[in-house]
């Protein structure tokens, strides 16, 4: 399972739950993204390795138990820090609250959800029609929320911890509207990853001719397809 790192500092949210959009810096960008790489392979290499013990001794053919029983198949893995804002003014003053939160947000393939006829095997050919990938977990890292800056009126009352939550849920709402938007790539990696995780996988049960296709949204299957070859 590959892992990313980012601090999105960028999305923030005001009492309209809008985002606004900074630029991040540009000058240890390059660093990032080779951190981000050499994370993504060595978590493709122990997931890929975890694995190998689904491998059955008769290889050239897998049944649909095998794969059912992968269940929630995570294949990547993000570790983000969000920026909620909130904001309010009366007669007797105003009050601005910023809070870090950190999130741990896991993505891939729901396994269990296939049937019978996702997969079709022709000997050494196999076509595999994979679910959408989705969220598989989203955990608000309560112990390390932070208050960046809280600021009340002499005449406000200060945030009370109902308010606090509300925000809190208010900016897992927005990770979770982020992700189904395109905002934060977790679904489009996600399964990129599984398929050269499973592609890797089913050339151990002797396939040569692989091909995997995602289903879209309504439930129908994708033209685009992923193959590999064993010779």
């Amino acid at each position: 399972m590959s892992r990313h790192e980012e601090n999105i500092e960028n999305l923030l949210l005001d009492n309209k739950n809008e985002p606004i959009h900074k630029s991040p810096p540009k000058k240890n960008r390059g660093k990032k993204l080779l951190l981000i790489l050499v994370i993504a392979v060595m978590g493709m290499i122990i997931l890929n390795f975890s694995l190998y013990r689904y491998v059955p001794q008769r290889k050239g053919k897998v049944d649909i138990q095998t794969l059912r029983d992968l269940s929630k198949l995570a294949t990547v893995e993000f570790r983000l820090k969000k920026i909620v804002k909130f904001r309010d003014q009366s007669l007797f003053g105003g009050r601005r609250l910023l809070i870090e939160v950190p999130a741990l947000i896991k993505g891939g393939i729901d396994l269990a959800k296939l049937n019978s006829e996702d997969i079709v095997q022709d000997g050494k050919k196999i076509t595999l029609y994979l679910p959408e990938p989705e969220v598989l977990d989203l955990i608000i890292d309560m112990e390390n929320v932070r208050e960046v800056v809280n600021e009340t009126g002499t005449l406000r009352s200060d945030f009370s911890p109902g308010e606090r939550n509300e925000y809190l849920r208010q900016g897992e709402e927005q990770l979770r509207a982020y992700i189904k938007e395109g905002k934060i790539d977790v679904l489009k990696v996600s399964e990129s990853n599984a398929r050269l995780l499973l592609s890797a996988w089913l050339l151990r049960f002797g396939f040569e001719d692989i091909q995997i296709i995602n289903r879209d949204r309504n439930g129908g299957r994708r033209t685009t397809t992923s193959g590999a070859s064993g010779n």
